[in-house]
């Protein structure tokens, strides 16, 4: 992953506190749940990845509106890795992953993350990420206000340790 600083994409897209869910826009990866359990949020819900369903894309920002953001694919990898850099906490609650880039691109990067209980991204990640059922809208908006307003995991500091855990050596 490309380095970048979190300022290039927050500038960009208008952005303070957000968080970032990445991947194609598909009913497997449960944006509209998402969308849902994060509809009332302080914070933004941005999502990056391209969208073949236009009908499912138009329920995840009915769900969510006016607090979604979509920003199809990012070829840009400086802009991409700020994106990670910038984010508040990164989200994952999809119904079934294998090892997700995105996450680790997340981990690489440092990002505070939220994944889902239901695939194997704790055998991965163990305790460096939370995990929720992506069934359970308010567990999911728990876990990422949690997240979101923990200051220790929020801090450069330990954004920096996780992250040296997961660079390419």
């Amino acid at each position: 992953m490309a380095t970048g600083g979190a300022r290039l994409f927050k500038e960009k897209y208008k952005l303070d506190r957000y968080v970032l869910v990445v991947g194609r826009v598909e009913r497997r990866k449960n944006q509209a749940t998402i969308a849902a359990a994060l509809a009332n949020s302080d914070l933004k819900l941005v999502l990056v990845g391209h969208c073949l369903d236009p009908k499912y894309m138009e329920l995840v920002m009915r769900c969510g509106d006016p607090n979604v953001i979509h920003v199809d694919h990012i070829a840009n990898r400086e802009l991409l890795a700020s994106a990670y850099r910038g984010a508040t906490v990164f989200l994952m609650a999809s119904w079934a992953e294998g090892a997700p880039l995105a996450a680790l691109e997340a981990a690489s990067a440092g990002t505070p993350m939220v994944l889902s209980s239901q695939s194997s991204e704790e055998e991965y990640f163990g305790t460096d990420a939370l995990y929720v059922n992506p069934t359970d809208m308010d567990a999911i908006e728990e876990t990422v206000n949690q997240v979101a307003e923990n200051l220790e995991v929020q801090c450069d500091e330990h954004r920096e340790v996780v992250s040296a855990k997961y660079q390419a050596r």
